[in-house]
Formats: C-alpha cells, structure tokens, sequence
C-alpha cells in the first residue's frame, strides 16, 4: 500500500474517531475545521473534507447513470471518460505532489495533499452536474446535456 493510502486511511480513521466520541459524549457536533487545534487535526480534516469529496462525486455519477440509462452509448462513455478522469487526478497528484522521502514537504503536505485531492474532486463533480442540471435551451451546442427544465 502506498504511503499517501496509508495516511488517508489514518485520516479517516481520526475524523471517525472523533464523530464518534463526540456523539458519544452528546456534544453537537461541530465542523471538523472549526474545532481543529493540531496539525494532526487538520489532516483529519482535510482527510475528511476528500472523502467527503469523493463521496458528492459518486451521488451525482450514480444518479446520471440513473437518470441516462436509456442512453447507452452515453453511459459507456461515461464510464469511460470516468475511469480516464480518475487516472488523470492521480497523475496531477503525483506532478503536484511527487513521491519523495517522509517530511520532504513538511508536517503540513499530508493535509495540503487531500485538500488539492478534494478541489479536483470537487471540479469534477460541478463539471458532472450539467448532466444532472440541463442547460437552457438556445445552446445549441449541448450535446448529450439534457434541457433544462
């Protein structure tokens, strides 16, 4: 396993851990950034903020998916363009991010990492949402876009 898939896992696992106690503990909960006091808890946060990310990107592909099924010719190349993308976001971490030695980039880089992770993500998902939202009419270059209603 990589180092950076190991280090998502612990932020996950930290932002978890958290969630949890504080339901336990009956405290409202509060956003992960607002309550962060170490470099430790940012990363958790931004760990989180990615895999939040991730999960936005995944709801609105299913639910284009869903909404285009008639479409197959769409959703094969959906797919496709979907698992290029998803190569193509880990490529530009690597340029933006290239493996190096532990603590190359200082204590902050794991937390800079999944913040860049969830921006792409995130640009992702809005360029994926036009399916979902239509276009107005009089574009008449929209293409497999569905009209707005």
């Amino acid at each position: 396993m990589e180092y950076k898939n190991i280090k998502c896992l612990f932020a996950i696992a930290i932002s978890l851990m958290h969630t949890t106690l504080s339901a336990q503990s009956g405290q409202k909960e509060k956003d992960c950034w607002d309550t962060a006091m170490t470099q430790m808890d940012l990363t958790a946060c931004a760990g989180q903020s990615a895999s939040q990310a991730d999960a936005k990107l995944n709801q609105v592909y299913n639910a284009i998916l869903k909404e285009y099924k008639a479409d197959t010719a769409f959703v094969n190349n959906l797919k496709e363009s979907e698992r290029i993308w998803g190569q193509l976001r880990n490529a530009e971490m690597k340029v933006k991010y290239p493996d190096r030695e532990v603590g190359w980039y200082g204590s902050a880089q794991p937390m800079c990492y999944y913040l860049y992770l969830a921006k792409l993500t995130d640009e992702r998902t809005k360029y994926l949402q036009q399916w979902l939202d239509g276009i107005k009419e009089g574009d008449i270059c929209i293409g497999s876009v569905k009209l707005k209603q």
